[in-house]
């Protein structure tokens, strides 16, 4: 309803993804998610919940990236420190099943590494900024 009284709200068409996400509409869901980049592609809240979406549907990458923009427009944000832990957090967990992860020659040993690294950073970030 929101979106037929004002279809520019970016707002909206992030908050509406995540909940047609979770009814499995995911082809909608990503529609309004990049329709709401486009439109306000510096807004930290709209990038915060595009983030969101993306971590729940396993796109980190993506996830990780809109959140490092927002950090750069509200670097003191708790929030989006602890998103970004949770990122990397995900991406470990995927690592540690790994059994190439735990030779220290392997590359994905050393990827496990540094995201351990980065969730602690991260992490500590938040706490610092809560």
């Amino acid at each position: 309803r929101v979106l037929e009284l004002d279809p520019d709200d970016s707002m909206a068409m992030v908050l509406l993804a995540l909940k047609l996400r979770e009814f499995k509409q995911k082809e909608d869901a990503n529609k309004l998610i990049e329709q709401a980049l486009q439109k306000t592609p510096d807004f930290p809240y709209v990038l915060r919940y595009a983030a969101t979406f993306y971590r729940k549907e396993g796109v980190l990458e993506k996830s990780v990236q809109l959140l490092k923009k927002a950090l750069e427009i509200t670097p003191h944000s708790a929030f989006l420190h602890d998103q970004i832990a949770m990122c990397y957090r995900n991406k470990l967990v995927e690592l540690i099943d790994n059994p190439r992860s735990k030779n220290p020659r392997n590359p994905e040993f050393r990827q496990k590494t540094q995201l351990f690294s980065q969730c602690k950073y991260h992490f500590g970030k938040a706490f610092e900024h809560r």
